[in-house]
């Protein structure tokens, strides 16, 4: 994903494995708090949920800006970031903590999927909602509608597609969503999540997660606009 971009839109990064449900995470929490303790000092536990096992919600620790955090579960273990230091730091941290679980529950070796998902908010500028959205102005993205729909004159857009890849398949959703307050430009959200799901081992995630790094950030530089590069370098506003 966009690791060089003094302006890079990317929000939020997340990274997690699924496997078969194991009981001894229950026992190793203890071990793996310890081994996160001086990174996630905050620990959140999870609320009973009306229908939902309480083993398969995840145990939350958050840095003590709360801009990272590592989760655990009965049959999962995530890590997710807001503050994205480039692609090289990310895989070493997510490499580090996926160490941390796996000497802690050598029970784990399956997994049943590797997800890396990357969510970007692009700031956009329109006169008012009734106008058509600048798509052009960020994406190279067009859609093939009937003459009779105006397509140039979009005012609303909330689309997902999955598309199979080497590997795995990633998913895409393209959204406009409202600002973060009252004086927040609009922002048109641009969410990639690239799955994995056969054959899959944990001594294996440094593969698992360059491929779905490198496939997603091919995606995600062919979708840019290449006159959206030049904000995303700084070099305009």
């Amino acid at each position: 994903m966009p690791d060089i971009y003094k302006n890079a839109p990317l929000a939020r990064a997340v990274f997690q494995a699924r496997f078969p449900g194991e009981l001894a995470i229950e026992l190793a929490r203890p071990r793996i708090q310890a081994a996160l303790r001086g990174a996630f000092p905050k620990l959140f536990v999870p609320n009973a949920v009306p229908g939902v096992a309480p083993a398969t919600q995840p145990y939350l620790f958050k840095s003590s800006n709360e801009s990272e955090s590592f989760e655990i579960a009965l049959n999962s273990f995530a890590y997710t970031t807001t503050q994205y230091p480039g692609y090289a730091r990310f895989r070493q941290i997510v490499l580090a903590h996926a160490r941390i679980f796996s000497d802690a529950v050598p029970e784990v070796e399956k997994l049943n999927r590797v997800g890396l998902r990357y969510i970007n908010r692009m700031p956009i500028l329109r006169e008012s909602k009734a106008a058509a959205i600048p798509l052009r102005d960020y994406l190279n993205v067009g859609l093939e509608l009937p003459a009779s729909i105006p397509g140039a004159n979009l005012t609303e857009l909330n689309s997902a597609f999955t598309v199979q890849m080497d590997g795995g398949q990633l998913r895409v959703v393209l959204k406009i969503e409202e600002g973060a307050g009252p004086a927040e430009p609009e922002v048109l959200v641009l969410d990639f999540d690239f799955g994995q799901l056969e054959d899959l081992h944990i001594r294996n995630l440094e593969l698992y997660l360059d491929r779905a790094h490198d496939h997603t950030k091919r995606v995600f530089t062919d979708l840019i606009a290449q006159e959206y590069f030049p904000v995303m370098r700084g070099e305009l506003q």
